[in-house]
């Protein structure tokens, strides 16, 4: 029984990830559902369904099911973005998105 109360509650919860990180990249911030979610984990986790390191293992695995990438792999580029902003990089800036993108 434990182990299909752990099976669901981990579905539901990667469900509920995927559908902020989607909501999320249209630009939309949901505070809301972010918070509940948030909670829902912290409650999986204090019930013992989860462990830590299992939430944070579903938060990656539905991050790069949306977005393609790692949540590593996502800030090395806005970092790289961000230096370049700052630091005048035109070069950066000359070479396309969809380049960039391709060499991430």
């Amino acid at each position: 029984m434990i182990t299909k109360t752990k099976e669901v509650f981990q579905q539901e919860a990667l469900n509920r990830l995927i559908k902020l990180f989607q909501h999320s990249k249209t630009s939309k911030t949901d505070q809301k559902n972010k918070h509940r979610l948030e909670g829902f984990l912290h409650a999986g986790e204090y019930l013992g369904i989860i462990t830590h390191e299992e939430g944070i293992d579903m938060l990656e695995q539905a991050h790069f099911e949306v977005f393609g990438e790692s949540i590593k792999q996502k800030q090395a580029r806005k970092d790289q973005y961000r230096t370049a902003l700052n630091s005048d990089d035109l070069d950066f800036f000359d070479t396309p998105a969809i380049e960039r993108l391709k060499n991430k």
